[in-house]
């Protein structure tokens, strides 16, 4: 557990010294009393926790950044102006710094909210405005213009992305369009006059609407390129042009000028821009995973500001110690330091140290009898050092002596230590007992401190410790809730394919029926209307001879021709109808709904027996019979029809009449005999 436990320390200390440096910079460059550092960190850190910026550093920069440029900004409104900047920078690359001053301006000029401002920008970037990489200078340099002549910060953006679209090559041209016909239409010159004029529109009243602003110079601009835009000729158009927009007519051309309207709406939907831009930027996995992680990292800040309080109690001590030592060490005699320092030479570097070891050694030889004037402890030891001198300078050019090297130094040192030992042994004891007191008072300093740690520890240990699980757990939630997503999102994407096919093939046969069931009525239909519409030639037929009080007994006829459908429609096995058509060639008499076929040798007419369509043909016929007769119209006319009549056409007429006529006669019968 050491290796964890050690890791998350470090995590816990370098979160909680990253939170302080940040509240620190914000109170530095902000000028702020500690109280509003304080607010203005923790909006920093929940914007962090939200994963907006690189590290706590960045996030708190930002925060310093957007209340130093919108200063008028309530506190309250910070967090979420700071969250569309970064959307802003992620979404289009343009620094907080740039976005959050074009938003002061607008909110200046044009009376808006910073909201709204960052809203109307990220549009602008969105229906390709900053296309020259000229978006802000242009509202920076021109917003006071178009907010003068009456325009509203979105007409201002709708004005300069109706040029971008009709083809200007940079927005600063639209900008300085506009400027030079704010200055020019006020100017009362005589050009402008003319200008007007020529235009159907009072100059005065334009100029006097244009200094108005607002709606009336709004209306003003809008009327003036309405006019140049319906303007046939078009050298007129660019003389007039040139008048009341200078040479940027002459850059810009009709064509972009004459699309500079607000009456056409070029942004859409504003209100929200932002937030929906981010939504689509930061809904994903890799964002979650980034806010688990520092809600983690920013639980073990409490611990770390512990840890950070233990350290600054004893790196002090530690300090001292170490000061102590240095100065028991300087106050030493030059022989003993440079003793000593061979001694951890020796220790450290044994191998390729050996070679410069031996110089030093022999350096230190020469030196020593001088040295040795000035005491009597270390007499003896300047033959042995001078000894060691040669024998190291020889034996570091040896690899295999290195070992013998390092034993040979301890056994001579051991030797002077063994023959000087009583002179040596007071001293030593009183250097011991000197930094065992030193080392005393650090370890009694530490254990204070360590239990002092322990007891803060034991109290918010299990805040901590459910802190750290529930951050972990979330953690572990998160991805095993994104896991099981992407496993239902395959099971819906198989799901949706099989659905798909499945749906694609039962419309497939759904089209096939539907296509045969065209194709039978196509076919069926128009039987069925020449159908009903010869049953009602037949009715009119039959009501012209129901009038008469003349019996036309039925002809033999052979059987006519007709149209015979067979066989029918069926998918399984497919079939279709099949129609075969017999025509009547010699003419008949159709007394029932029956479908014919007509012309086929010739011209025919098809009529009605009765009614009005009949009329033309009873004339007809009466002037042919009073030219036969020679009667003319002034008398009857006597008419021999000659009717062939087959006697079981007379049997099946008379018989109700004749049974009719037996019966009674039966019955009187009967009755003259006295029956009943």
């Amino acid at each position: 557990m050491s290796l964890p436990m050690a890791a998350m320390g470090g995590l816990a200390i370098k979160t909680a010294s990253d939170w302080q440096s940040a509240h620190g910079k914000i109170q530095a460059t902000l000028g702020v009393t500690e109280q509003k550092a304080k607010e203005l960190t923790s909006v920093a850190k929940e914007l962090y926790l939200s994963a907006f910026g690189e590290s706590s550093a960045e996030a708190a920069d930002a925060v310093a950044t957007v209340s130093r440029n919108l200063q008028d900004l309530p506190t309250d409104q910070l967090k979420e102006v700071t969250e569309q900047a970064f959307i802003i920078r992620d979404a289009f690359g343009v620094e907080i710094n740039e976005t959050t001053k074009m938003a002061n301006v607008l909110m200046k000029n044009f009376g808006i909210s910073a909201q709204e401002s960052l809203d109307l920008l990220t549009v602008g970037f969105q229906k390709g405005g900053d296309y020259a990489g000229d978006l802000l200078d242009t509202m920076w340099e021109y917003a006071p213009q178009f907010a003068a002549m009456g325009h509203s910060a979105k007409d201002m953006m709708n004005i300069l992305i109706s040029g971008a679209q009709a083809g200007a090559f940079n927005l600063d041209k639209v900008g300085d369009a506009v400027k030079e016909f704010n200055i020019r239409a006020k100017d009362g010159s005589e050009s402008t006059a003319e200008a007007f004029k020529a235009l159907g529109l009072n100059a005065t009243k334009m100029a006097n609407d244009i200094a108005a602003g607002g709606e009336r110079g709004k209306a003003a601009f809008n009327a003036t390129i309405a006019a140049l835009a319906a303007m046939e000729d078009p050298v007129k158009r660019n003389q007039i042009g040139v008048a009341l927009f200078g040479t940027m007519w002459e850059d810009l051309e009709a064509n972009v000028i004459t699309a500079m309207t607000t009456t056409k709406d070029h942004l859409g939907q504003v209100e929200g821009a932002t937030n929906r831009a981010g939504e689509a930027l930061y809904n994903n996995f890799g964002t979650q995973l980034q806010e688990t992680w520092r809600k983690t990292l920013v639980a073990l800040e409490p611990l770390g500001l512990v840890l950070i309080d233990l350290a600054n109690m004893v790196l002090p001590i530690l300090t001292e110690a170490v000061q102590n030592l240095s100065t028991w060490f300087q106050g030493l005699s030059p022989t003993v330091q440079k003793l000593i320092a061979i001694i951890g030479v020796l220790v450290a570097t044994i191998g390729p140290a050996l070679a410069i070891f031996g110089v030093m050694v022999g350096a230190i030889g020469q030196a020593l009898p001088v040295i040795m004037k000035l005491t009597s402890v270390f007499k003896g030891v300047i033959t042995v050092v001078k000894a060691l001198g040669t024998a190291l300078r020889f034996l570091a050019l040896n690899p295999v002596g290195l070992v013998i090297t390092a034993i040979a130094a301890a056994v001579a040192i051991g030797i002077y230590l063994w023959k000087n030992w009583d002179s040596i042994k007071p001293k030593l004891i009183a250097i011991w007992n000197n930094v065992k007191e030193k080392m005393a008072k650090a370890w009694e300093a530490v254990k204070a401190k360590a239990v002092e740690l322990a007891i803060n520890l034991a109290k918010k240990w299990g805040e901590i410790k459910q802190s750290v699980i529930s951050k972990v757990q979330d953690l572990w939630n998160s991805v095993t809730s994104k896991l099981e997503s992407l496993k239902q999102s395959v099971v819906n994407k198989i799901q949706s394919l099989k659905d798909g096919a499945v749906s694609r093939f039962q419309s497939l046969v759904s089209s096939a029926k539907s296509k045969f069931e065209a194709a039978k009525n196509a076919i069926l239909n128009p039987i069925e209307t020449a159908k009903e519409k010869i049953k009602a030639i037949v009715d009119k037929i039959k009501g012209f001879f129901s009038g008469l009080k003349l019996k036309i007994p039925k002809p033999k006829l052979p059987k006519l021709p007709h149209f015979k459908i067979s066989g029918k429609f069926s998918l399984n096995p497919p079939s279709i109808p099949k129609i075969s058509v017999d025509w009547y060639a010699k003419g008949g008499i159709v007394d029932g709904a029956s479908l014919i076929g007509a012309g086929e040798a010739g011209p025919e007419a098809i009529i009605p027996l009765r009614g009005q369509a009949m009329q033309p043909f009873a004339e007809a016929i009466a002037e042919k019979i009073n030219a036969i007769t020679g009667k003319g119209n002034n008398g009857p006319s006597e008419i021999i029809v000659p009717v062939i009549l087959d006697g079981r056409e007379i049997a099946r007429v008379t018989a109700p009449y004749m049974d009719h006529e037996l019966r009674r006669r039966q019955n009187s019968t009967v009755r003259a005999r006295g029956g009943f």
